[in-house]
């Protein structure tokens, strides 16, 4: 999602060079980017959390 967010990107900040675009549009797209990134983040912390998790589920305290 990161990479087509990023593509999206190169895209629009082309058109808006070349006077094709808007800064709303550029916007929109760099928060797109920004929020694809978080949501790649929060993934990846919820996997670890998850696995650390089970670790401490499954560890025997004796």
């Amino acid at each position: 999602m990161v990479k087509q967010a990023e593509e999206a990107l190169f895209i629009q900040t082309d058109r808006y060079s070349q006077g094709l675009s808007t800064t709303p549009d550029l916007l929109r797209i760099q928060t797109q980017l920004a929020q694809s990134g978080l949501m790649r983040e929060m993934v990846h912390f919820k996997k670890n959390l998850t696995i650390a998790y089970l670790a401490f589920l499954t560890s025997t305290n004796e």
